[in-house]
């Protein structure tokens, strides 16, 4: 069973972070942070998803610095 909370959150900001990898900053990432300690075992690859977008866009504002 799909977790109802951590589901549409991880499925939206995996989207947003997969469109706008270029503004974001740390605070966005303590923003993003409480998201995968919430998760259930059968939305963990969408938590996956999301951490390997966060780690994509904070290499590429990096790049850009």
């Amino acid at each position: 069973m799909i977790d109802v909370f951590s589901f549409p959150l991880s499925f939206f900001f995996s989207s947003f972070l997969f469109l706008f990898p270029f503004p974001l900053s740390f605070s966005s990432f303590l923003f993003l942070f409480p998201f995968p300690l919430s998760f259930s075992l059968s939305s963990f690859p969408f938590h996956l998803f999301l951490m390997f977008s966060f780690l994509r866009s904070f290499f590429y504002s990096a790049m850009i610095l």
